[in-house]
This record gives structure tokens, sequence and C-alpha cells, in this order.
């Protein structure tokens, strides 16, 4: 979404997905203050009908999501066992607030998975990591790198220097990325005959699997909309984590010297960042 909808069109998307806040608006009872009485009072006249007519938009907004947040949302359906799960998010506050402020319907979504595992609903161990993965190729896909890159012999005179917005670097357990794959496995398996998921031995993913110990560090990368995750080794890995705030080349120097790097080994790596075209000015 790109522009703000004027409140009572707000309003109606709202109750076209969430049938919660529909009858909450027909008895009154929600929060509509942003609203005058008159317009308030022709929403909650709707004919509940009209709401239902594209019977499948959640179900499709939801196969939207579920093209770049694959790994999560098939880790939180085989732990619930719901489909009622992913269709809560239609009347959680994350929702909501995203409608309201305009926002991109993905980060909203992974809120309400954090927000379920914040509160247990979601247990897995190796969920969090596959999350932060995908939120960050979101994220990394949506960015537009508008500054000009760094090249390495002007990284000491650049007035400030950041890491580009269509890159992040992200540290997680190794599992993680053993098990993205085997749920990639388990859905390619499951979709040349989608029926037998019906059945009781159907093949199932082991999705809760313990972490491993081990950390991988990646590097999520974008360019032209297209996501690709580099793996990196750790010195690169806090050099990128001391250019995330923009600062002097001295600031991120110090930012790298408190991360544990030698002042060689941070140089030399903020060069390799500089060399890959991914510091901006």
């Amino acid at each position: 979404m790109s522009s703000r909808l004027p409140s009572a069109q707000r309003a109606v998307v709202k109750m076209i997905f969430d049938p919660s806040f529909a009858a909450a608006v027909r008895a009154g009872s929600a929060n509509l203050s942003d609203i005058d009485t008159s317009m308030r009072a022709q929403l909650a006249a709707v004919d509940p009908r009209a709401l239902k007519l594209d019977r499948y938009l959640r179900e499709r907004t939801l196969r939207t999501l579920f093209d770049e947040l694959t790994s999560s949302m098939t880790l939180a359906l085989a732990e619930t066992g719901s489909y009622g799960f992913l269709l809560q998010f239609f009347s959680s506050p994350f929702f909501h607030r995203a409608i309201d402020e305009s926002s991109a319907l993905v980060f909203a979504f992974t809120d309400y998975l954090a927000d379920a595992q914040a509160h247990d609903r979601l247990k897995a161990p190796l969920f969090n990591d596959v999350l932060r993965l995908e939120t960050a190729s979101a994220g990394a896909r949506r960015a537009i790198d508008s500054a000009t890159s760094i090249t390495r012999a002007d990284l000491e005179h650049a007035a400030t220097l950041t890491l580009a917005p269509s890159v992040t670097p992200i540290e997680l357990d190794s599992a993680a990325l053993s098990l993205i794959q085997e749920t990639e496995q388990h859905l390619f398996a499951v979709g040349m005959m989608p029926a037998m998921s019906l059945c009781d031995d159907a093949p199932a993913l082991a999705f809760d699997q313990p972490t491993s110990g081990e950390r991988t560090h990646i590097m999520v990368v974008s360019l032209g909309g297209q996501v690709s995750l580099v793996t990196i080794d750790r010195e690169l890995q806090l050099a990128a984590e001391a250019c995330v705030q923009r600062g002097t080349f001295a600031e991120v120097l110090a930012a790298c010297l408190a991360r544990g790097l030698s002042e060689p080994i941070a140089r030399e790596k903020l060069g390799e960042l500089a060399d890959g075209d991914l510091l901006i000015s």
C-alpha cells in the first residue's frame, strides 16, 4: 500500500477482512472515533452479504504472503495444525495497524508470527531464525538504494557512510538453513499430490528440530528485487553490523573495534564491503 486511505475506506477494508470487526461496527462498539456519526451509521448499515462477495479474499491474501514467508508459515501450520491460526491474523492488531498506516502486510504478518512465538503459541526452537531470515529478505526486496555507493579508496574521505538499505547481515543457527531446505522439499513432495495432505500417513514435517549450536553468517542482498543469500565470515558480519548505523569512517571503525575486530581486520572488512558496492554515502 503506497498511500493512506481515508478513515471510512480503511474501516470498510477491515470490515471485509475481519468479520469480528464488522460485527462490532454493526453493534456500535468498534473504535471509529476518527469517523463522524453519519458515516458510522452508514458503515453499520452495510449489508453483511456485501462484505462476503469475494469469498476467498483472505485466502488469496495469505497466498501472497506465503510467497515471501514460505518456510515461516509452513512451520507455523505444522506446529499449530490449524489454518485458523493464519486467518486469525486478520483480526489481530497487527493487521488493523497495517491498514490504518497503509503499511506492507508482510511485515504486519511477521510481527504477528513473532508475537505468537513470544507468547508461546509457536515454540519450535529454530522458528525465530527462519522468521528473521525471511523478514530480512522481504525488507531487502523492498529497499531502494538511491545513494551513491562508496569505493574502497573513498572510505576514509566520505562525510558519512552506512550499509545499503538492500543489505542485511544475519547470524543464524546453522540448522535453520537445513530446516528451510527440508521445508521446501516437503512442500515439493506434497505439491505433487496436494490431496495426500488429507491422509493420516502423509509426509510429516519435523518442525521442532533442535538447534545445532553452530552459527552461520548470512548477508541478505537484493539486486533488482531479486534476493540472494550469501554466506560470509564472522568478521565481515561484525563489520557490516557496525555500518548499520550511519556515521563517519572514524565512528564506523570505532564500532568495529567495539565488536572485537582489530583495526587492520576492520579496515580490510570495510574495504570488502565497499568492493561489493554494499556501502553508500
